[in-house]
């Protein structure tokens, strides 16, 4: 279990059917333990804060928002799951899968609001059916992570390296032209002639 965690982690391929098996367990434990937090916080609220608690106290209208918004939530959570394991492909399966766990057991959270404010049973009742909702809807969604994890990714091509251009040779210096009358301007022409050698008688 622990390697084939490791293996999606790193981004190696595995076959569907183990992949869809590790995500269902990494969804199903974040599930629960978010969950599990919420009805621990929500026990001890209703234990050491006098005056919480009480069946029946809290306002009806107040229950019912809770309730709206736990329903409400489903489709949000199951469409930003989604879109969280879309995002990067096979990479991001294993963290879209913990995201739509965390997402979709928010509601958990309007059980302890529910709770705290003496809401009737039926109210609370209505959210344990949206987390049992909740919690099946991470079935298919660990199905499509499974198949973005399982997705073959060829690797991307080096580009070829670009050919450098040969450099280009110094030009030699042009020779001087040489000037009327002959004779090149340069070294020689900067020489003093030579006297003329005098005939003998």
């Amino acid at each position: 279990m622990t390697e084939r965690l490791r293996a999606l982690a790193a981004g190696r391929v595995v076959e569907v059917r183990e992949a869809a098996a590790v995500l269902r367990s990494v969804y199903f434990a974040v599930f629960a333990a978010q969950s599990l937090l919420a009805l621990l916080l929500g026990t001890a609220l209703t234990r050491l804060v006098p005056g919480t608690g009480a069946a029946g106290a809290g306002s009806s209208v107040l229950g019912a928002v809770l309730l709206t918004a736990a329903i409400l939530h489903l489709p949000v959570g199951w469409l930003l799951g989604r879109a969280a394991i879309r995002a990067g492909g096979r990479r991001s399966a294993l963290s879209g899968t913990v995201s739509a766990a965390v997402l979709l057991s928010v509601p958990a959270w309007f059980a302890v609001l529910l709770l705290a404010s003496g809401q009737r049973p039926l109210y609370l009742l209505g959210i344990v059916a949206v987390l049992a909702v909740a919690a099946g809807l991470g079935l298919p969604i660990t199905r499509v992570a499974a198949r973005c994890a399982t997705t073959f990714e060829p690797a991307a091509e080096p580009e070829p390296p670009a050919e450098s251009e040969p450099a280009a040779e110094p030009e030699s210096a042009a020779e001087p032209e040489p000037a009327a009358g002959g004779r090149a301007p340069g070294r020689l022409g900067n020489e003093r002639r030579a006297p003329r050698e005098e005939s003998l008688p």
